[in-house]
């Protein structure tokens, strides 16, 4: 599974889910599956496309979070590129979120472990938010900002 979390303005894109029952209601990054032959990488730049009707560019890995038995989501930051956010078929609201807003929305429990570290990069001062790690040469994304990452590790498949 893989993931956006669309910063612009130092606030995140939220999505409130509108199904299945299990979700409804709470509050996600959106994104989906990693289909057969595509990176995580791959399926979060596809995700944006399909689920919110906008084209954008992977800053960076927020992180991992465990979704079940052996499933894993991989949440990218990113930028967007063009368009206009719009909630279809997944969501039924979005909103942007400030980093000391991001607590109280109702976080799907998968997203949650992320959100410290996603506060953290909304209130970085500007600059030193351009300063990151420098991006992976195999997908040309930037690893979180977490000692001892490594980038290389979200590719699913050949480099």
């Amino acid at each position: 599974m893989a993931a956006v979390a669309i910063v612009r303005d130092g606030r995140v894109l939220a999505g409130r889910r509108v199904g299945p029952p299990a979700v409804r209601g709470g509050w996600e990054f959106p994104g989906g599956s990693v289909e057969p032959g595509e990176t995580a990488a791959q399926a979060a730049v596809r995700e944006a496309r399909e689920e919110l009707g906008v084209d954008v560019v992977l800053t960076g890995v927020l992180g991992d979070a465990r979704i079940g038995p052996g499933r894993m989501l991989t949440v990218f930051t990113a930028a967007l590129t063009s368009g206009e956010p719009a909630a279809t078929g997944s969501h039924d609201r979005l909103q942007w979120v400030s980093g000391e807003h991001l607590h109280e929305l109702g976080w799907l429990a998968p997203d949650r472990p992320l959100l410290a570290p996603l506060t953290a990069l909304l209130t970085m001062a500007p600059t030193a938010a351009t300063n990151r790690t420098p991006p992976c040469a195999r997908c040309d994304v930037a690893p979180p900002e977490v000692p001892g990452s490594r980038p290389d590790r979200y590719h699913d498949g050949p480099g």
